[in-house]
């Protein structure tokens, strides 16, 4: 069973190897609600599927101090969740989740007042060990996976100029190696990342000229393809989901600011990330894409987010078999009454998907799960 790795605005999961069965009808969301009706102000940033735990696991930070929040889902559907718990008292900013084949999981992130970049590894997912993964080298560090291996890899930028796409290794999530850089030295600012079936592994972000861009390790991380973009008309990209399938294919999702709001736009894989079709948007309508899962009891490509052009910012997903035509986006459950930020996604084995994120009116963590 290839390695299961999630990200914080994206997931993705491998299931083994095969074909992939024929479409079927994927019923949508449940309306967003509270963490165990919880009014604490913790937005939920990143959540995974660890298979050891046989449960959701959720990252964030609060609303007012930044500190790191964690919580481990009450059912392993996902359809219910404790408050999430702080662990530690430095302020970060959002990172990414991985978890091993053996459970224990990885957040990645970097210290706010020094720019040192930070870890959490644990594996029950109530108690965590923390430190520096360099406490000398400045390093916004944002995203994680882990090769099929079973070696991290925590990827990010050189905190100054010339801001060069790096990335750590560590093989028991506490002791770290690196930085090394991605491909020859450019610019690249990391925001999600995966890891394929085959081995191939992919992180995408975007570069000095906001464009979104990728590099690529097709030998299970030991080299890397200098960062290339993906287009050349959409800049100035926010969030970025990325996901895999088992037949090695990946779809990134994103959004750009546009009048009024964003628009959200994808791009496909049909080689492991090695190259990607230009971006192209899934609706006229402002939307804002954060998250992508691959269903492989449905076969469909999920994607969620939320509508942007004005309040309320409603939840919404979108659905692909083949990653390059998606439906229009449409409403969590009916919600358009109430506004929510939809961060990230994360789908289990029996395709339960649940999608975090907060109320965006008052931050309070949210989370829906597919019906």
């Amino acid at each position: 069973m290839p390695t299961i790795i999630t990200r914080g605005a994206a997931s993705a999961r491998g299931f083994g190897f095969g074909s992939v069965p024929s479409p079927q009808t994927f019923n949508g969301f449940n309306t967003p609600v509270l963490y165990n009706n919880t009014s604490a102000g913790v937005p939920q940033t990143t959540v995974i599927w660890n298979s050891t735990l046989n449960k959701f696991v959720s990252a964030g930070y609060s609303g007012t101090a930044s500190v790191p929040q964690f919580a481990v889902s009450s059912t392993n559907t996902g359809s219910a969740w404790p408050t999430p718990t702080a662990v530690g008292s430095i302020s970060i900013n959002s990172g990414q989740l991985a978890v091993n084949s053996s459970g224990l999981m990885v957040l990645v992130t970097y210290d706010w007042s020094t720019n040192y970049p930070y870890y959490f590894v644990g594996s029950s997912g109530t108690s965590w060990s923390q430190g520096y993964i360099s406490s000398t080298i400045l390093h916004i560090t944002t995203a994680a996976t882990v090769n099929n291996s079973g070696t991290f890899y925590a990827f990010g930028h050189q905190s100054a100029s010339p801001y060069t796409g790096q990335y750590f290794t560590s093989t028991n999530g506490s002791t770290w190696s690196g930085p090394t850089t991605m491909g020859t030295a450019t610019a690249f600012y990391p925001m999600n990342s995966v890891t394929a079936p085959n081995g191939n592994m992919c992180v995408i972000g975007y570069n000095a000229s906001t464009l979104p861009t990728f590099s690529v390790s097709t030998n299970g991380g030991s080299t890397w393809t200098t960062p290339a973009t993906i287009g050349s008309t959409i800049t100035n990209i926010s969030y970025a989901g990325l996901a895999v399938n088992s037949s090695n294919q990946m779809v990134w999702v994103s959004c750009y600011q546009s009048a009024g709001g964003f628009l959200s736009w994808y791009s496909y894989s049909s080689n492991g990330g090695v190259s990607w079709t230009a971006p192209a948007t899934f609706s006229s309508t402002k939307y804002l894409m954060t998250s992508v899962v691959w269903d492989a009891v449905s076969s469909l490509w999920v994607a969620t987010g939320q509508y942007s052009a004005a309040t309320p910012y409603y939840p919404v997903y979108s659905t692909s078999s083949n990653g390059t035509t998606w439906t229009a986006p449409a409403a969590m459950n009916g919600a358009t009454g109430t506004s929510y930020s939809i961060l990230s996604s994360a789908i289990n084995s029996l395709g339960n998907i649940v999608a975090v994120g907060s109320n965006s009116t008052s931050a309070y963590p949210v989370f829906a799960t597919s019906n």
